[in-house]
């Protein structure tokens, strides 16, 4: 027999997760202590603004797609979308 119980740690407000769990706060805070780290890293190796951008937005879209996945498999589900 499955278990129903599931943890939400994402609301849905349009198109933005936002966390209401501790655990998607720290998964936030995660996100963006590696993007920060990434574009700093980024920002020594580089030598142009140009080419720390293209590889920042890169990155920062994949980083996104990641956050946004994840946000949405553990989202509150909208009482709007429940019959």
């Amino acid at each position: 027999m499955a278990s129903k119980f599931k943890l939400h740690f994402f609301r849905r407000k349009y198109i933005f997760f936002i966390p209401i769990h501790i655990v998607g706060w720290l998964f936030l805070l995660a996100v963006l202590a590696v993007g920060i780290f990434v574009f700093r890293d980024l920002y020594l190796r580089t030598h142009s603004v140009s080419e720390t951008l293209s590889n920042f937005a890169i990155f920062l879209i994949i980083l996104f797609i990641g956050y946004t996945m994840f946000a949405f498999y553990t989202c509150k589900p909208d009482k709007e979308t429940i019959g």
